[in-house]
């Protein structure tokens, strides 16, 4: 019976033994697969890392170089409004003459136009 007892004990032994190699097995299988992503998803962020650190830098650059134009935008800004206030009546003033002008030269034409026949009958005559 002791003899019978310590083989079945030897029996359960060898069979736990069995399922603990088993579940240690698939445990490594497990981790190593696991490991195999880790390291798979920490060069993808390393990728992702560098390319956000060109991001800030390139973004740094920009931000100077957006800074100048903002400032010198406001500087042509001024002078526009400047130039403006110096040359806003000139303008007014050229442009009231330049109409008249355009007014006068319209009348002239319409006259031209409407009497084109007294003044080539005048011409014949002066010059034939």
């Amino acid at each position: 019976m002791l003899k019978a007892t310590l083989i079945r004990t030897l029996s359960q032994a060898q069979s736990s033994k069995s399922e603990v190699e088993i579940n240690h097995n698939r445990l490594d299988f497990d981790m190593s697969r696991m490991i195999k992503l880790l390291r798979r998803d920490v060069r993808r962020l390393n990728h992702v890392i560098t390319n956000a650190d060109r991001l800030i830098k390139n973004y740094s650059g920009n931000e100077a170089i957006y800074t100048r134009l903002y400032s010198q935008t406001n500087l042509i800004i001024e002078a526009s409004n400047k130039w403006c206030d110096v040359e806003g009546d000139t303008f007014k003033k050229n442009k009231e003459s330049m109409q008249e002008q355009l007014r006068v030269f319209i009348e002239l034409k319409e006259w031209f136009r409407h009497n084109f026949q007294r003044i080539k009958q005048w011409i014949v005559k002066k010059y034939a």
